[in-house]
């Protein structure tokens, strides 16, 4: 049973993460981790998986947005095995800290692997989130 301090914090990242998925629509943004999964707690990170063909679109988004980012990498493990390196943007909205991963649009069918579970990483559209957080 989820303690009302928790629901709460989980429905302010949820709004959060439908702002910033408005405000990079473009890269058809994806919801992972625990705030989709509803395990997110005040002080979790809002992890966005965004579709592109360079780094540098989703860079100059957040240049038009006037959003200072953090650029990093993530290695990530696909169901073929291997093992690729993939652009992490990170940025803090509020108090809120918000990471970008930036895949290519192919990889939409061949997502890398959740690290939790092993499994093809799952994610939420905007739609979905709406009706997530309709049941809330």
């Amino acid at each position: 049973m989820f303690h009302r301090g928790q629901a709460e914090a989980l429905l302010r990242l949820r709004k959060v993460a439908r702002d910033a998925m408005k405000s990079l629509a473009i890269f058809q943004p994806q919801l992972t981790g625990s705030v989709l999964n509803g395990t997110a707690d005040s002080h979790s990170c809002i992890t966005l998986v965004l579709f592109a063909e360079t780094t540098e679109e989703v860079i100059l988004r957040l240049l038009e947005l006037k959003i200072p980012w953090r650029e990093e990498a993530s290695m990530l493990r696909y169901g073929n095995g291997s093992t690729q390196r993939r652009p992490r943007l990170s940025f803090v909205a509020g108090e809120t800290a918000i990471e970008l991963l930036v895949l290519t649009p192919g990889e939409r069918r061949n997502p890398p692997l959740d690290p939790a579970d092993g499994r093809p990483l799952k994610g939420a559209s905007l739609s979905r989130l709406d009706q997530l957080m309709a049941g809330d």
